[in-house]
């Protein structure tokens, strides 16, 4: 699985498995935007991942394939804006996947919920981070706030913590988050594709996952299944 993180009106490499569109700095307006991705899925043949757009008062992000969309409001938003509803898993080509809109990768329960419903690859958007050097730190190299700090706490901690793979776009770029038993020199910073069939081996050297995982559930059994 290959994925490209494009701006709005470029076209991705041959070899993209699934294109992420960069969000702006602004909620953009859905009519429009989604039409260009319908576009852009049929003439390039591959999946196309919106940046989030306003939708019923609130944002929303959507996966649109060939006979396939997937619409995903945001679960947390700002207040003032409308709360979307559960975390929607759903099948693609290279296993099962969810989208994350905006702020929702800075909570913690979010990729949590998506996991435990069998997300393997969790596709975030969000414009609070801009994603270009950020990945040339490692994590080591953690500073108090900023975009390196929003990018470690948000999509890179919600790979590590639940043995998924996390595609985050950010407003001027970005990035793929593996498991770190599953990247070089343990960064948990990995190239732009991956083999989901090796997320397996990052829960064998971590079983930490397994372990902690039903616990965590049978505490918060209520919350989770809301």
């Amino acid at each position: 699985m290959e994925i490209a993180f494009i701006h709005e009106g470029e076209r991705p490499a041959e070899s993209a498995s699934v294109a992420m569109i960069l969000p702006g700095n602004r909620l953009i307006q859905p009519k429009e935007h989604l039409m260009k991705c319908r576009t852009l899925s049929k003439e390039m043949g591959i999946p196309v991942v919106t940046a989030p757009f306003a939708y019923e008062g609130g944002a929303a992000m959507a996966w649109i394939g060939k006979g396939q969309e997937i619409l995903q409001q945001a679960c947390f938003p700002d207040d003032g804006f409308q709360k979307g509803g559960d975390v929607n898993v759903f099948d693609t080509p290279w296993g099962p996947a969810a989208l994350c809109c905006d702020a929702d990768i800075f909570q913690p329960q979010y990729a949590r919920l998506a996991a435990f419903k069998g997300c393997k690859c969790l596709m975030a958007s969000t414009a609070r981070i801009r994603i270009d050097s950020v990945c040339e730190y490692m994590p080591e190299d953690l500073p108090a706030c900023g975009d390196r700090g929003l990018f470690f706490v948000g999509p890179w901690a919600s790979a590590q913590a639940n043995g998924i793979a996390v595609a985050a776009a950010g407003r001027t770029g970005g990035a793929l988050i593996l498991p770190c038993a599953l990247t070089p020199r343990g960064s948990g910073l990995g190239e732009s594709g991956f083999d989901p069939a090796d997320l397996a081996r990052a829960h064998r050297e971590f079983p930490v996952y397994e372990s902690m995982n039903p616990k965590l559930y049978e505490r918060y059994r209520k919350e989770l299944e809301a």
